[in-house]
């Protein structure tokens, strides 16, 4: 007698809060998008828990999918499983305080927090109060970034789900937009082993989405897939400058403009080859020019940029209504200067 899922297809599933990021067919072909499974976890409404917000209630895989995963990895159909990392192996959106934190009517902006471990996000709740003074270990942390107030046996259960994967050597994956996976893959990671017992190579943590140069179901075939069947994948290249800027230079108010020069190089000097040498061949390969790779850059103002919609040419049109507007106020006053006073009728 065959066995439950037995000459049916492995597949990858894929979990994510946002059908944007469902793998779609104008990106991928029929054969690769019959690959992935794609399962759609709910978003949630955004509330708090104590001095934390960006939690979202009934966000994050639960409980009854994670039995469902559960029985298909038994019945041998699961190849991989690939997870989102904001309201989806978390409820909240982001690491919460990550960037800036407290918010308050005399601070809007607040003050910068920046960890790049478990440890150093603990010492900085402790630091801006944001914690109470009970006894918080590592393990205490992690379980409260991972758990639901709604449904207690989640964080069992996901770690249940996870180290039966691993058991029957399923490969686990996180794959988020956020751009904390650009230099602080280990806080993540951190979050899995303090929290579940369960440890992922920082190898299998990757940043894809709208902030990244492909969508998520790209990098699934394009970069996870290979890593399944044991090839090497190629490097996935931000392409925003300014996530690159908060996670090297660690602030969200300062480089709201692309990086300059200077900092292009600074960077490429502090980075030692790591996601500068990987973005410049990565772009080598796909015969585009980069921003990281070593050489002359061209960097006169692109013709969009001097002309239509770039940032440059936005402010240069700015700047010119502005010349136009202080030289009519200018003429106005001249002109009610040298205007004579009209006579009143009667005189």
């Amino acid at each position: 007698m065959a066995s439950a899922g037995q000459g049916s297809q492995r597949k990858i599933f894929f979990f994510d809060d946002s059908d944007r990021n469902r793998p779609k067919a104008d990106k991928l072909t029929e054969a690769q998008l019959d690959q992935i499974e794609f399962v759609k976890i709910a978003s949630g409404i955004e509330g708090k828990v104590g001095k934390f917000q960006g939690v979202y209630f009934g966000s994050g895989i639960n409980s009854k999918q994670m039995k469902d995963v559960l029985r298909k990895i038994r019945e041998n159909r699961v190849a991989a499983l690939v997870f989102d990392w904001d309201r989806t192996l978390t409820l909240f959106e982001g690491i919460p305080a990550i960037w800036r934190y407290p918010r308050s009517a005399e601070h809007p902006v607040g003050k910068l927090v920046r960890a790049d471990n478990l440890d150093e996000l603990l010492e900085r709740y402790k630091e801006y109060g944001l914690i109470d003074d009970r006894p918080w270990t590592l393990q205490r942390l992690a379980k409260f970034l991972l758990e639901d107030p709604g449904d207690p046996e989640r964080v069992g259960n996901l770690g249940k789900l996870l180290r039966e994967a691993q058991k029957k050597n399923i490969p686990i994956f996180i794959l988020t937009n956020n751009s904390i996976v650009i230099r602080q893959k280990k806080l993540l990671t951190d979050i899995l082993w303090y929290g579940l017992d369960i440890e992922i190579p920082p190898e299998q943590v990757f940043g894809s989405g709208s902030k990244w140069s492909q969508t998520k179901g790209e990098t699934i075939i394009h970069n996870i897939l290979p890593i399944t069947k044991g090839d090497p994948p190629p490097a996935i290249v931000p392409i925003v400058n300014i996530e690159l800027a908060r996670a090297f230079y660690g602030s969200e108010a300062a480089h709201a403009e692309p990086l300059t020069e200077n900092e292009v190089n600074l960077f490429l000097a502090k980075d030692a080859g790591g996601l500068a040498n990987a973005a410049s061949a990565a772009a080598a390969s796909a015969g585009r020019s980069s921003m990281y790779s070593s050489g002359p850059r061209d960097t006169r103002p692109s013709k969009r940029s001097r002309h239509s919609g770039g940032r440059r040419g936005r402010r240069s049109r700015r700047i010119r209504r502005g010349r136009k507007t202080r030289r009519r106020k200018r003429a106005t006053r001249r002109k009610r200067k040298l205007r004579k006073p009209r006579r009143r009728k009667g005189h």
